[in-house]
């Protein structure tokens, strides 16, 4: 969730808040962006985490770091203080010492994995199999989902994540963790993540850490829903390229596209 803390994001983050609170959850996991972040930011940040949090709703504060090349992206969750540095690795450790939670963020968007050294995955906790943004409401991307099924196989032990990616409310996808713990509170949260101990819940999907979704005995239905994000990013592509040569579709089937995918 990015609120406008991050350059990007839309919404401030009461509103944002309130947004979710009429969601009827009960927590939410920050993660605004680290570029044009300071310690001053970072503080008055997690000072209003803590002013919007309340026996019924909790705000954790985290960030999303942009690595080293700037489309790796590292998921810093429950964090207070900023990590000085653009080292995958080093980011890790810095989330760790504060307790926090290391994810690595979209791994597929342009196969930023592969410039992630065996030995920083190692550093990590999580990967983020399915990112609302990226690969929308109905399921995850099936090549993230191979690549992840690999990771396992290969003795990797990093933890399913999801996320929505959120930078405007009209683009929530519906993607939630559950957790199972005995109270509404941070430490029981990041307990229950760090042990594994939630279910990722999407529209047409839910999944747990040890029952993850196998690409292979997948139906139909679902391979299909699984392929609506390449669908989605080929699209994207031919918009961009007719853009470009003066031509656009026609705007009602342009706005049921975006509705469609979204």
């Amino acid at each position: 969730m990015h609120s406008t803390h991050s350059w990007d994001g839309r919404h401030p983050l009461p509103e944002l808040v309130a947004f979710l609170r009429g969601l009827n959850l009960d927590f939410v996991l920050m993660s605004e962006h680290d570029r044009g972040l300071d310690q001053d930011v970072m503080r008055r940040f997690v000072s209003e985490c803590a002013i919007l949090s309340d026996d019924r709703f909790l705000v954790i504060p985290g960030i999303e770091y942009e690595a080293t090349p700037d489309y790796v992206h590292v998921l810093a969750y429950n964090t207070r203080e900023l990590v000085p540095s653009h080292d995958a690795a080093e980011i890790a450790r810095g989330t760790r010492r504060q307790g926090g939670l290391a994810v690595l963020a979209h791994p597929h968007w342009k196969n930023g994995f592969r410039h992630v050294a065996p030995e920083t995955l190692a550093l990590l906790q999580g990967w983020e199999v399915w990112n609302g943004k990226a690969d929308g409401r109905w399921a995850p991307d099936q090549g993230n989902l191979n690549r992840y099924h690999l990771n396992r196989r290969q003795g990797l032990r990093l933890l399913p994540f999801a996320g929505a990616d959120l930078h405007r409310t009209e683009s929530y996808p519906g993607i939630t963790l559950q957790i199972d713990c005995l109270d509404r509170s941070i430490t029981s949260i990041m307990d229950a993540l760090t042990a594994g101990a939630y279910r990722v819940a999407g529209a047409s999907l839910t999944f747990s850490p040890d029952a993850l979704p196998d690409p292979s005995s997948a139906s139909l239905v679902t391979r299909l829903a699984r392929s609506l994000p390449q669908i989605k990013r080929r699209a994207q592509r031919l918009d961009k390229w007719l853009h470009h040569r003066g031509v656009q579709f026609p705007a009602p089937l342009y706005r049921a596209a975006r509705r469609f995918f979204r």
